[in-house]
């Protein structure tokens, strides 16, 4: 139990800072500004995006990684990023299905 506390707390101090998107439906466009600076990242270089979940149909994260949903998912996007601040964008390409999480990570 002590090692999941720290792991949890680890979270967001030192190298690494993570925040769930908010739910939202995945038939519409959404966008949500995550803001990091409260973790005291002192540089930030890259930035993740880990998507799970069960999904039926295309969208894009972001404005270039396209997702074709056919059933389970889990992936994780990474790319250079230098800011504290992250805008996570997602579009529905067509009607799509399912429950997904999304968490986006700055290291």
């Amino acid at each position: 139990m002590l090692f999941l506390f720290g792991l949890v707390l680890s979270a967001c101090t030192g190298k690494v800072c993570e925040r769930h998107v908010s739910s939202f439906d995945l038939n519409n466009n959404y966008k949500e500004e995550l803001d990091f600076s409260a973790c005291g990242l002192k540089q930030v270089t890259y930035h993740s995006i880990r998507i799970s979940g069960e999904v039926y149909g295309d969208f894009l994260v972001g404005e270039s990684f396209k997702v074709e949903g056919k059933g389970h998912y889990d992936t994780l996007i990474t790319a250079e990023y230098y800011s504290d601040r992250f805008n996570f964008y997602y579009r529905p390409l067509g009607e799509v299905k399912g429950e997904l999480t999304f968490k986006v990570i700055l290291e």
